[in-house]
């Protein structure tokens, strides 16, 4: 299901600190590295629907998250705010 990221980000900046946030991705990263490594080859061939982007498999899917040169906006300003809010450059 696509969501809006200004959302997302505009909830998870008034709620809790930046540094709370950037803390909390190297462990979901991790968790969602051991959920699929333990896959067989043929669940990335599986397929859904995506709210916006119609019929995509486990595969696209995240090829479309590997494939990006840089973090994926919300994590980016999520970065920048947490360097602004603790003074760093």
């Amino acid at each position: 299901m696509a969501f809006d990221q200004d959302a997302w980000r505009a909830t998870w900046i008034t709620r809790a600190e930046a540094e709370t946030i950037a803390g909390d991705l190297p462990p979901h990263r991790a968790e969602n590295y051991d959920l699929l490594k333990g896959l067989v080859e043929t669940a990335f061939e599986r397929a859904g629907n995506h709210t916006e982007n119609g019929p995509m498999t486990l595969l696209r899917l995240l090829e479309g998250y590997a494939g990006t040169p840089r973090p994926t906006p919300p994590v980016a300003e999520i970065r920048e705010e947490f360097k602004r809010v603790k003074g760093k450059k």
